[in-house]
């Protein structure tokens, strides 16, 4: 596959970097994609749209550090799952008082036993990105407070406010869906 997007580039440089990128982060792009579409073959084709897209616009990640490429490739292969999981239109119910009621220290204890349900993912997705994104990295990667500010281009004290303020739209938005039920 990795020869199909190097014969869309033009420059030895940008066919490089592009297959560092490959190599360096598709596995972490895939569970991405996975974590959110549940499907291997599904998620597989969120990474192939993803590296489409990539290799098309190849140049514009010169410009970019580590870190913002990283942030890049994340938030592409998430927003690919999500145009395939927005497709798919499945909606599920499940009971997640114990979400609405969450501590910080016990939020991403909370996110793992849910993390098999799309009704999670159907309601993030109505949240703004800026709210999505700092909760998506909090808890899909590694990343502290300090790294996410960075690959946000962002005040660490605005991710931190950025995240309590993101749990409680999710979990006014919510009430109001359980609310019209």
């Amino acid at each position: 596959m990795l020869s199909i997007f190097l014969d869309l580039i033009d420059e030895e440089s940008d066919k490089e970097l592009f297959e560092k990128i490959y190599n360096n982060y598709q596995k972490q792009m895939f569970y991405i994609a996975n974590r959110i579409l549940k499907d291997n073959q599904l998620s597989e084709d969120a990474l192939q749209n993803t590296f489409l897209k990539i290799a098309v616009n190849i140049k514009a990640l010169r410009k970019l550090d580590e870190n913002q490429t990283k942030y890049y490739l994340f938030i592409s292969a998430r927003n690919a799952a999500l145009d395939i999981y927005k497709k798919r239109k499945k909606t599920n119910t499940v009971d997640i008082d114990a979400f609405y009621n969450l501590k910080d220290d016990s939020y991403s204890d909370t996110i793992e036993a849910f993390e098999d349900d799309d009704y999670i993912v159907h309601l993030l997705k109505k949240l703004p990105t800026k709210y999505t994104d700092v909760m998506y990295f909090k808890y899909s990667t590694d990343m502290n407070d300090m790294e996410i500010a960075k690959a946000l281009d962002r005040n660490v004290n605005t991710v931190r406010q950025q995240y309590r303020r993101g749990k409680q739209k999710f979990a006014a938005l919510y009430e109001k869906e359980n609310n019209n039920q």
